[in-house]
């Protein structure tokens, strides 16, 4: 009977889990993803002390993301190291619950939860209400970051299409021309604007009669 009590709250919290993923997806950086994730962390357990921290590798040092500074340095211990998914729960301390979230960019979270403001105990349905939730992190940022690359992808694409559109513009413009003075002047000005370059020059070698010349324009 109580698993099947855990089993019909959970499903009143599955669309609060949905919309959960859309707000987060839509972040424009970890940093304010996790800001929007603690709002979600606050909403469920009704706690206030709760603290975020990031670090780049498994064996670097933690650095705190969260608006909200720790109030106490000791806090900082109950972090702690794992290449997997963790969470650690305490009893009577001032950190209730402490989770390590290795994350799809070979970077790490950690969260620090303190004690609910009613000071109550987390609950079983606590807990599997708090694994989902870390669940629906991942797979947010991992759609976060493949919404990264693809608009990286599509700025790349469009400036090689600019190129293109510059390069066949170039050859239209010089077949109209005969002089060589003016057919110099325009490759020099198309390829100081596709290379950004901040100068250019033209080297005409003739060779002509075992004589060799050179102009320079």
């Amino acid at each position: 009977m109580e698993n099947n009590s855990l089993v019909e709250k959970l499903a009143l919290q599955v669309e609060s889990f949905q919309e959960g993923f859309e707000i987060l997806s839509k972040s424009f950086s970890l940093v304010e993803m996790v800001k929007n994730f603690l709002h979600l962390i606050r909403g469920n357990f009704i706690t206030t002390e709760i603290y975020a921290f990031h670090k780049l590798k498994n064996d670097s040092n933690w650095n705190i993301i969260s608006l909200k500074k720790i109030s106490d340095p000791s806090y900082l211990s109950f972090l702690h190291d794992s290449t997997n998914p963790s969470i650690k729960y305490f009893e009577d301390n001032c950190i209730e619950v402490s989770i390590t979230l290795p994350l799809s960019d070979q970077t790490f979270l950690g969260i620090l939860i303190g004690p609910k403001l009613d000071k109550s105990k987390f609950t079983d349905l606590d807990k599997i209400t708090l694994q989902i939730l870390l669940q629906v992190f991942d797979s947010a940022y991992k759609s976060f970051l493949n919404q990264k690359k693809e608009k990286t992808l599509i700025f790349e694409l469009n400036e090689k299409v600019l190129h293109l559109n510059n390069l066949i513009d170039t050859g239209i413009e010089i077949s109209k021309f005969d002089k060589k003075r003016i057919l110099y002047d325009i490759a020099l000005e198309r390829a100081i604007s596709l290379t950004n370059a901040s100068a250019a020059m033209i080297e005409i070698t003739k060779i002509s009669q075992d004589n060799i010349k050179k102009h320079i324009t």
